[in-house]
């Protein structure tokens, strides 16, 4: 067998992609229970509502920063008898909605409006 040839150089190397903007990060969320009416404030995200033994309402901001989100959740698995009314203007519905799905949630993001999603 033959000797082996020497190695080639080595090509250039590629530039560097631009590195992306530095954003705050957070693995937690602000939760909240509640068993009576209750208005959303600023660092709301998810808002469990027991309300074993009367309706609730939750109140949702009327103006809000897009991309906000905001979860509501049955928690104590009765709102088929007890609804949870949610006041708000949602998808374009001044008159909000009822979570009446026993264990059941409703997830809304704004942008230009509270949507469901």
């Amino acid at each position: 067998q033959g000797a082996v040839g020497a190695q080639g150089n080595q090509g250039v190397q590629g530039a560097q992609g631009v590195q992306g903007s530095q954003g705050s990060f957070s693995n937690y969320y602000n939760t909240r229970l509640v068993n009576v009416n209750y208005s959303l404030v600023a660092n709301d995200f998810y808002v469990g509502v027991s309300n074993s033994t009367s309706n609730v309402l939750i109140t949702i901001p009327s103006s809000e920063s897009n991309g906000r989100l905001i979860i509501i959740k049955d928690e104590s698995g009765n709102c088929s008898s007890n609804p949870i009314t949610i006041s708000g203007n949602i998808d374009n519905d001044a008159g909000g909605a009822i979570l009446s799905v026993d264990n059941g949630s409703l997830q809304m993001i704004y942008r230009a409006g509270w949507r469901i999603v």
